[in-house]
């Protein structure tokens, strides 16, 4: 049988009862015999591990993610390499020698992950913002003798109007954002005190409690507040009172 199957590839063998099988011959990979499980730790730059960072052999789609403590496990041979890539970082690749332990630092991508502010109810970009509201101190705002916190805004931010009032002492003044947006409706903005909405005014508040105001004029910033942030907000954050010291 070995002369019949010479020079084809088909291999043979006796089986009970004096019975041939001939079949293909298999090719022989030489790569199964440096096959091995790859375990490491990925982290960022702080020491913190990473979670979910894929980590690929290049080439093919066999791949896993590393866990919430960064730790990952991987099937591979001599001579793949690894690709590890997560968004916001740089992808990095190692080729597999004879280590069996990988500890890798992922890199923070540069300018691949865009500021975010808080404000509100949520958050919005920066670039969202630039331009769209302006922050008044409280020493800034104390430059004038008025009870009215609406009065002490005149002239103070750009894109506001103050309209007077009646004159009277302690008469409030109109404050006026986003310009005439109904025609028989209120044009007051809304009032944010300390992250609570107020109304239309800021009522009875003190002006020497005010820490900073900010002014919201756009709408990519007012729309977290709904229909109401429709002729703008006014954003209130007072003083807090720090520990009472013992006498």
């Amino acid at each position: 049988m070995n002369k019949i199957l010479t020079g084809v590839n088909l291999s043979w063998k006796l089986l009970s009862g004096n019975r041939v099988v001939i079949a293909e011959k298999l090719p022989l990979l030489a790569q199964d015999a440096t096959v091995r499980t790859i375990t490491g730790l990925v982290t960022d730059n702080t020491g913190a591990p990473l979670e979910n960072v894929s980590v690929v052999i290049k080439g093919t789609s066999a791949g896993v993610v590393t866990s919430a403590t960064g730790r990952f496990s991987i099937n591979a041979n001599e001579g793949d390499v690894l690709v590890f890539s997560r968004i916001g970082y740089q992808e990095q690749e190692i080729t597999v020698g004879a280590q069996d332990t990988i500890e890798l630092v992922l890199q923070a991508a540069q300018g691949s992950l865009t500021e975010v502010i808080v404000v509100g109810y949520g958050v919005q970009k920066k670039g969202s913002l630039t331009g769209a509201l302006q922050t008044v101190t409280g020493n800034q705002l104390r430059d004038i003798t008025t009870p009215s916190v609406e009065n002490m805004l005149n002239g103070k931010v750009s894109g506001a109007f103050v309209a007077p009032g009646s004159g009277r002492p302690g008469s409030r003044g109109a404050v006026v954002i986003r310009g005439q947006a109904t025609l028989s409706g209120t044009t007051s903005p809304l009032w944010v005190i300390d992250g609570v909405i107020v109304g239309s005014g800021a009522g009875d508040l003190n002006p020497d409690d005010i820490e900073t105001m900010t002014i919201l004029k756009d709408a990519a910033s007012t729309a977290i507040y709904g229909s109401q942030g429709a002729n703008g907000v006014v954003v209130v954050t007072t003083k807090k009172q720090g520990p009472a010291k013992q006498v």
